[in-house]
């Protein structure tokens, strides 16, 4: 009897030992896969922080290279700006000292020549206000005898320097202020400063 008792006991044994090394291996393998979910998880995590990362990165360059860009578009408008401005109050300048009454009355004397022959009969001459009166006087004096008559000088203003002349019977009406002479000089001038500055 005791050896069946001892056969018995050595068989639960057996039959506890083998369901406790079972359980263990169960358990061992579910910790083992919650273990690599958990690995798994972390370096989805870690991927989808560095790619987030890397675009934020990426949005914050483009960002910087559109502002400098921009920055550097607006110096350069600033600059043309700047220089045209610059530009036309010399240009303006120089009209101003080339434009004396001698040189006004020969300009004058030319282009009254030419409409002389075209049957107008008088002229208008606007003068900046500053000009003296003899300077008008000087001025209508260098106009053919067929237009002097029915001429005029006036005193205008918006304007530092130059004339500006009408004839009578006629459209015509030309503007050699400065501030006209500027603008042509400056239309001229204006798109290769330009592409020298965007150079």
């Amino acid at each position: 009897m005791s050896e069946e008792l001892q056969g018995l006991l050595n068989k639960i044994q057996a039959e506890g030992l083998e369901k406790a090394e079972t359980e263990r291996a169960r358990l061992v393998a579910e910790a083992k896969a919650q273990a690599d979910a958990i690995i798994a998880d972390a370096k989805a995590q870690a991927d989808k922080i560095r790619k987030d990362a890397e675009a934020d990165a990426e949005a914050s360059r483009k960002k910087a290279d559109a502002a400098v860009k921009q920055a550097a578009r607006d110096v350069i408008i600033s600059l043309k700006d700047d220089l045209q401005e610059k530009l036309r109050a010399v240009v303006r300048e120089a009209a101003a000292q080339a434009m004396t009454p001698e040189a006004m009355a020969g300009l004058i004397a030319k282009i009254a020549e030419q409409f002389a022959q075209n049957a107008v009969s008088g002229t208008e001459i606007i003068l900046p206000a500053r000009e003296r009166e003899d300077a008008a006087q000087k001025l209508i004096g260098c106009l053919p005898d067929v237009l002097k008559k029915n001429s005029s000088v006036q005193l205008g203003r918006g304007f530092a320097a130059g004339f500006k002349i009408g004839f009578n019977d006629s459209e015509v009406f030309l503007d050699f202020s400065d501030e006209a002479l500027a603008e042509v000089i400056c239309e001229f001038v204006g798109p290769k400063l330009a592409a020298v500055i965007k150079s």
